[in-house]
């Protein structure tokens, strides 16, 4: 707790408390403050703490929806594996994603592009369709390890 490191992180977390009115997120940034608190040792997770702090102060409700259903289909998904060997098994999880999307309300376009807009925050990754078999409108994203940790912070 004395660390500098985790003093960058309460104060980070202070500022974006301030500059919002919305209590869901400010929930938020106390989730990722208790996760860093309880697992935090190393520098590392202190900076990851901050990055996510910031990234939750900027992400709108709908594109942390569609991270949380990326996670319902993806969650179990072994990257090392399809990192490794290239085999198709994000498509299908991919397709699931689309489907619960569209139930919540959220159209197929909309989706791909909030998924866009989570690869800025490094939380998903566009794939390479064409290793995938998909066909030529739909678009393939993978969870990564970070935007999987952050769902599971968010989801303690």
């Amino acid at each position: 707790m004395n660390s500098p490191e985790f003093i960058e992180t309460v104060l980070v977390a202070v500022n974006e408390t301030l500059r919002t009115a919305r209590v869901e997120r400010i929930k938020r940034f106390a989730r990722v403050l208790s996760y860093e608190l309880v697992y935090g040792n190393k520098v590392t997770t202190s900076e990851d703490a901050t990055t996510y702090i910031r990234t939750l102060s900027e992400l709108a409700e709908a594109d942390l929806s569609v991270l949380s259903t990326m996670y319902q289909f993806q969650a179990n998904l072994d990257l090392e594996y399809i990192a490794l060997y290239g085999v198709p098994l994000i498509l299908e999880p991919m397709r699931q994603t689309v489907i619960e999307a569209k139930a919540r309300g959220i159209l197929r376009e909309e989706l791909y592009s909030r998924c866009s807009c989570l690869t800025g925050y490094g939380l998903v990754l566009q794939m390479d369709k064409s290793r995938f078999n998909a066909s030529p409108d739909e678009f393939v994203f993978l969870l990564t390890s970070s935007g999987r940790k952050l769902i599971q912070i968010l989801q303690t």
